[in-house]
């Protein structure tokens, strides 16, 4: 399985499919052979997406009959001023070239990502899934399964941690499983919060447990009443003046690049952010505890 996944910059068009070829060529070593492709053509990251695709993916694939599943994600994210996604026009052009390949796109069904699919090349050979046809059942039974395998193995990795070996409790993993309303954000990120290396597990988990039941609005509410809660804890009481002055410089920097974050009309680069700041000197100076 590769995954097309640019850490520095996921949004650029131009970086997927060498992307996926880097990935292709560290995990198969016969795909290494892309190598001659490369000294050949130094520049084809600039080339058309086309040509890309032909260069990168489809010639080292066709020579190496490497089977496979290359997973796209978030394909709306990308800077695409097409009509219907470039990506999708291109792999309808060069699918039928790559039969022990199998694509697995993810996207909000965005006008261009739905014309896309809609491609006559597409069309006959694409299964596509609703997210929100998922039924809740569902949904909920992979969180609650979730929850029962990290959580122990926190508690298990914690020398120090006196749990009994039944915890958490089922009571507790139904409250916290009712409370993500189906949102593996929320799972994902209640998981992050009870890991703290420096906090009990069952303390982490007891407090979210505790929290207050859902509204009518339980996603949004549910949500932010569980990142007001990690926050509360995270600085609690850093900011007063008896505590020491760094934890009181960590503070005062935390609430303004958080500030700045919130309050920017659209995503800044470390860089903006820093120099918008000004109060730090580099970019790394920035970066939160």
């Amino acid at each position: 399985m590769i995954r097309s996944d640019d850490r520095f910059n996921r949004s650029n068009l131009w970086k997927i499919f060498p992307t996926l070829a880097f990935q292709l060529t560290y995990q198969y070593p016969p795909f290494r052979e892309l190598l001659r492709v490369l000294r050949a053509h130094p520049n084809v990251g600039r080339e058309t997406l086309c040509s890309q695709m032909e260069k990168l993916i489809v010639g080292p694939l066709k020579t190496t009959h490497i089977s496979t599943l290359i997973i796209i994600d978030a394909l709306d994210e990308c800077k695409d001023e097409e009509s219907a996604s470039a990506v999708l026009s291109i792999l309808s052009r060069y699918v039928d070239q790559m039969p022990s390949v199998k694509f697995f796109i993810t996207g909000r069904p965005e006008p261009r990502i739905r014309s896309g699919f809609r491609l006559a090349a597409l069309r006959p050979i694409t299964e596509v899934f609703k997210l929100h046809d998922v039924k809740c059942p569902l949904v909920d039974t992979d969180i609650k399964l979730f929850f029962r395998t990290r959580l122990p193995e926190i508690a298990r990795n914690r020398s120090y941690c006196d749990v009994t070996e039944d915890w958490p409790p089922p009571s507790d993993i139904n409250v916290i499983c009712e409370k993500a309303a189906g949102l593996f954000i929320y799972a994902s990120t209640v998981i992050k919060f009870v890991a703290s290396p420096h906090h009990q597990p069952p303390k982490r988990l007891a407090i979210l447990v505790s929290l207050p039941q859902n509204t009518a609005h339980e996603v949004e509410s549910g949500i932010d009443s569980l990142y007001t809660e990690i926050l509360r804890h995270g600085y609690h009481d850093m900011g007063s003046d008896n505590q020491k002055p760094n934890n009181r410089e960590v503070y005062h920097r935390f609430r303004s690049v958080v500030g700045a974050v919130l309050l920017a009309f659209n995503p800044l680069l470390m860089k903006s952010l820093s120099y918008l700041l000004r109060d730090f000197d580099t970019p790394s100076d920035i970066s939160l505890p």
